[in-house]
């Protein structure tokens, strides 16, 4: 039987102890895992999702990991090089705001002490006061806020990886069918034509999952908005600043920006 979430630090401490021990390979042979890696809210759980359905496996989500063959998603900056590793990019700055949703409203999949928690911490009396409060919670997740590494030392530790196939959350929404096909090609796991991989494709779309059109916001949900360049409606020049302080070189290593222009374009 699995032990489904519970809202208590022990149960957060014990799950992610027992896919820790499953990403350093100390479970290998029990449990012969697809390891999806990316930082926090950069497409993964949606990934993981079509990737479970293509290959008939498990994706424990808010459940303990099996002892078997898996998808495991998670935010990791080490995976043991015998195991099959896909690594998710997107746009930082997308992720700041994406990120600050998660954390600050409460929902049925995250912990709701932890946001009250991360509220407090920042001030933030007004959860939807996003424009003035995100160049705290920026400056905040670059100076050890969760998940206790920054996006840019995630893009710094994996840019470069000769040992894992990369996607990005942009890719994937644009043509998550070329995506997905690519990622189970490379793997050498592509089992099912097209038009099953269509369906798939079709059955956990953002407008299925969640009964909404891409850019129509629920706040509370954890599929939020589903669209690439959020960001512009929020950021502001001094989260912008904030952003570019910290992570300028990374947006450029990834090809987001040509160069540091587009700060003095925010108005």
């Amino acid at each position: 039987m699995m032990i489904k979430q519970r809202d208590t630090r022990w149960w957060f401490k014990l799950n992610g102890a027992l896919r820790l021990a499953v990403v350093k390979g100390a479970l290998n042979s029990f449990t012969k895992p697809i390891v999806l890696t990316e930082y926090p809210k950069s497409g993964g759980s949606w990934l993981s999702q079509m990737l479970s359905a293509a290959l008939e496996i498990p994706y424990p989500r808010n459940r303990l990991p099996h002892l078997r063959s898996q998808i495991i998603h998670g935010c990791y900056l080490n995976v043991n090089n015998s195991i099959d590793t896909v690594l998710v990019w997107r746009d930082g700055r997308d992720t700041m705001v994406s990120f600050y949703y998660h954390l600050v409203f409460e929902k049925p999949i995250t912990s709701a002490q932890y946001s009250r928690k991360v509220r407090q911490m920042l001030d933030i009396k007004d959860p939807y006061d996003i424009k003035h409060k995100l160049p705290d919670f920026i400056d905040w997740t670059f100076n050890g806020g969760y998940p206790g590494y920054s996006w840019a030392d995630f893009v710094r530790k994996w840019y470069g990886s000769n040992s894992v196939i990369e996607t990005s959350y942009e890719a994937v929404t644009e043509n998550p069918l070329r995506e997905l096909t690519r990622v189970l090609k490379h793997f050498g796991r592509l089992n099912k034509n097209s038009e099953e991989l269509q369906a798939i494709v079709d059955s956990l779309s953002f407008e299925a999952q969640s009964s909404r059109k891409p850019g129509e916001e629920d706040v509370t949900s954890f599929i939020r908005k589903g669209i690439v360049g959020d960001w512009r409606n929020v950021f502001t020049k001094e989260a912008a600043q904030v952003f570019n302080h910290y992570a300028g070189k990374e947006l450029i290593l990834l090809g987001y920006e040509n160069d540091e222009n587009w700060v003095s374009e925010i108005q």
